[in-house]
């Protein structure tokens, strides 16, 4: 969990403006792949997946009101995100927000901006690690940390 400070005024050609957001922000990569170059969630992955809906669910005090997760690629691997928030987003009678491209964290900023302007509730964005940092950036996250590859603790 990141408390989102006030916009930089310097460095902006590099980090995107932070939006203002009251709303808390949660920052999980996605469940666990399987060995190799498989597609997919693996069995621990789909079991990280149920959990969360456990840990974030309708009974947690965490009150999510939006899912984001990285826009999936047909052969590139980029459906686990998706993968790992859609039981959650099913117990929550949410729709996962898929529109943002894995790579624009300046779209991730947009989007969730546009829900804090409407909503209190908190928002829950599942990623690539590799894209992260950069999303925690732009979200206004100083020093944001670095998403180890093969950690996948939340």
């Amino acid at each position: 969990m990141a408390t989102i400070p006030p916009p930089a005024t310097e460095n902006t050609t590099t980090t995107p403006a932070a939006p203002i957001v009251p709303n808390t922000i949660y920052l999980i990569r996605h469940g666990e792949k399987p060995s190799g170059d498989g597609e997919g969630l693996s069995a621990a992955g789909e079991v990280r997946a149920q959990a969360l809906a456990r840990v974030f669910g309708k009974d947690s005090p965490y009150n999510i009101g939006y899912i984001l997760a990285e826009k999936p690629h047909k052969h590139e691997h980029r459906a686990r995100p998706v993968e790992t928030v859609t039981p959650l987003a099913a117990s929550l009678g949410l729709t996962v927000d898929t529109s943002c491209e894995r790579d624009d964290a300046p779209a991730v900023a947009r989007a969730v901006s546009a829900f804090a302007a409407t909503s209190d509730k908190n928002i829950l964005i599942c990623w690539e690690h590799k894209a992260l940092r950069d999303i925690a950036a732009g979200l206004g996250v100083i020093d944001p940390p670095h998403y180890p590859g093969e950690e996948y603790v939340l």
